[in-house]
């Protein structure tokens, strides 16, 4: 039994679809579908009716709410920009040491950078197994803006060095530095592969412009070189340049097979 107003009234109604002697059961003759009440009176459910029910929501359609957010263009943004703000902060706030903010800032840039380069050759390596491809797609659709994501924490990584100094002339002096030198190498390189990060560029250079974002293994080769010979950070370089190395092989290994395969029917 439930509860339906009619007629202004609350009135006992039988859902049912048997026949007997509190009612008849629903049906779609007569004027359309209705259900008995206690006294055998049809009262026909209509939209306005339905809409008084409480639903529970529906697991799909919370899902298709999750999806239209995490596939938002903004979502990936915030997620990307979400460091960001508190290494301003501290920076400018002095609430940790220099070292410690560089460090951190130049870190971001470097494994957005790895993630960027990755994707190729995870999706190759782990095309059969779906849970993974799905990620690895939903991150492949966002790949520029990743890319663009290491190149903003590569400027501010700059712009806090070039604060610290406070002087241009000493920015140019320090570039004979070879530990130094690299690091601008590296930042000049991301500069041209975030400039040309747009539709109007692929557009304007056409097949030439996945030749032109390959340059993103010589800004990690310089960014590597960077951190080697500042010579503080050797194992976090290893850590993620090696992994990135080895993910590469299969993919290098099939390419190098495909081109052995064309040769052999010419």
């Amino acid at each position: 039994m439930v509860q339906r107003y009619h007629g202004g009234t609350s009135e006992p109604v039988s859902s049912g679809s048997g026949s007997g002697g509190n009612g008849s059961g629903s049906g779609n003759s007569g004027n359309g579908l209705g259900v008995g009440n206690c006294t055998g009176e049809r009262i026909p459910v209509t939209k306005s009716s339905l809409a008084r029910e409480p639903f529970l929501p529906q697991p799909i359609a919370m899902q298709n709410r999750i999806s239209a957010i995490a596939n938002h263009p903004c979502f990936s943004w915030l997620i990307l920009a979400l460091p960001a703000p508190p290494l301003v902060i501290d920076f400018y706030y002095h609430e940790r040491y220099y070292a410690e903010i560089m460090y951190e800032s130049g870190l971001l840039a470097t494994q957005l950078m790895i993630l960027a380069l990755a994707l190729s050759p995870l999706m190759h390596l782990l095309r059969s197994f779906t849970p993974a491809m799905t990620l690895l797609r939903w991150l492949t659709k966002r790949r520029r803006a990743i890319g663009v994501a290491a190149f903003c924490y590569a400027a501010l990584h700059t712009c806090f060095y070039v604060r610290e100094l406070a002087s241009l002339e000493l920015v140019w002096l320090e570039l004979e530095e070879l530990e130094l030198a690299t690091g601008w190498l590296a930042f000049a390189v991301l500069v041209v592969l975030a400039a040309t990060s747009n539709k109007a560029s692929m557009r304007l250079l056409g097949s030439a412009w996945k030749r032109l974002q390959r340059g993103a293994y010589f800004a990690l080769i310089f960014t590597a070189l960077h951190w080697v010979l500042i010579g503080q950070f050797l194992q976090e370089m290893a850590m993620w340049m090696i992994p990135l190395a080895l993910i590469q092989i299969p993919r290098v290994i099939a390419h190098f097979n495909r081109g052995s395969q064309q040769m052999g029917r010419g």
